[in-house]
């Protein structure tokens, strides 16, 4: 592939406004030249070609892209799996997230976590909410959901971002992989003698077509549940509420309109997705829907096709009341859609319903140094509010 046009990277830099980089690409081409940490990539600008590519596995395998950069560190995982093994593995993992069981969940954990985060701030008068709130509440309920002791709590984040982090640091990845597998094994076992209720014993103790997921398995799914279920989460909650304080009269509303949060919800998923630009590999140089794409990294455009005018009017502006004429592709589609969607959007709903229950006079300080950034994966910086 020849170089980028451009003189930023995708992967690395913060790109504030990454929308409207996105938005000048897109009006002028399908598949543009990109940088992805360094490297060359194809970039998918808009929403008929992006759902295409992500429902078309044969051209564009996960399985390309996860062998090398996260199996390594996760072992078997669903995103690296097609087929037979695929439908069944999804099945016995689906069933730990079905939307009755996050009901429950919703009912009891994520609320009394987000209380808890709540009240350690609430006396002070001020906070950041994305030091103080978003990121603490996606870590502390996976790792609750897990059961996974409150001592090692302080360092999943660290692991979580190492294990991601294995193309540009192997050695650390593998030594997080190491420490967290040796905790979550013993975790594994202490289960399979003493059953709890929590999420890590649902894993081994579910069954579909006469099949169980196995030690690897599990911790291939866990490595993938924490970076789907809680970064991608905490990053989701921090867009929320940076739109919501940015626009006080909106916030007034879903304030007082507690059925109007679930638009602000589904709004802000489309508007500004924690993952802007979803990551694959092309195995080899194809001709694909009319154009040339070569070997090598692929980005699908999903903040691109959440803002394609072909399907959504006027894409840029935020809108609770917009009713969307096709699904925004923020959890992807085809084979590999979210199995978590359902998880992610009742977090995010518990953090809004607590946060604008328990502070209803919060505002958004003035600092010009809070910015949304982030070309992959996406989210405020910091958010400091008073109350």
């Amino acid at each position: 592939m020849n170089e980028p046009e451009f003189d930023f990277d995708f992967g690395s830099d913060p790109l504030p406004d990454l929308h409207a980089i996105l938005r000048e690409i897109r009006e002028t081409t399908r598949f543009a030249r990109a940088r992805f940490y360094g490297q060359p990539a194809t970039l998918i600008t808009r929403y008929d070609d992006v759902r295409a590519a992500f429902r078309d596995d044969e051209a564009f395998p996960s399985r390309a892209f996860q062998e090398p950069n996260t199996v390594p560190v996760t072992g078997p995982n669903l995103l690296s799996m097609t087929g037979q093994e695929h439908r069944v593995k999804r099945r016995l993992i689906a069933q730990t997230l079905k939307p009755s069981a996050v009901r429950t969940m919703k009912q009891s954990l994520f609320s009394e976590v987000a209380h808890a985060l709540v009240d350690d701030f609430e006396g002070k008068g001020s906070a950041d909410l994305v030091h103080d709130f978003t990121a603490r509440f996606s870590f502390t309920i996976m790792s609750r959901l897990l059961g996974i002791p409150s001592a090692y709590h302080d360092k999943l984040h660290g692991w979580v971002q190492d294990f991601f982090g294995y193309a540009q640091n192997p050695e650390r990845a593998l030594r997080a992989k190491r420490e967290f597998d040796a905790i979550l094994l013993a975790e594994i076992e202490s289960r399979r003698g003493a059953p709890q209720d929590d999420v890590l014993t649902e894993l081994i103790e579910v069954e579909v077509e006469g099949t169980r997921l196995s030690d690897g398995e599990i911790l291939g799914f866990v490595k993938l549940l924490f970076p789907a279920g809680s970064d991608t989460t905490y990053l989701a909650n921090g867009n929320l509420l940076h739109a919501l304080l940015a626009r006080p009269e909106t916030l007034r509303r879903v304030r007082d309109v507690p059925a109007d949060r679930a638009k602000a919800i589904e709004e802000v998923l489309r508007w500004d997705p924690p993952v802007t630009l979803q990551p694959r590999i092309n195995p080899k140089t194809i001709e694909w829907r009319g154009h040339r794409v070569d070997a090598g990294s692929m980005l699908f455009g999903v903040s691109c096709a959440n803002r394609d005018p072909a399907y959504f009017d006027e894409g840029d502006v935020f809108d609770i009341d917009r009713i969307c004429p096709i699904p925004p592709l923020t959890f992807g589609n085809g084979l590999h859609y979210c199995v978590g969607s359902h998880f992610a959007r009742s977090v995010m709903a518990t953090a809004l319903d607590v946060i604008l229950d328990r502070l209803p006079a919060v505002r958004l300080e003035a600092d010009p140094g809070v910015q949304v950034q982030g070309g992959s994966l996406r989210g405020p910086n910091r958010l400091p509010v008073t109350f």
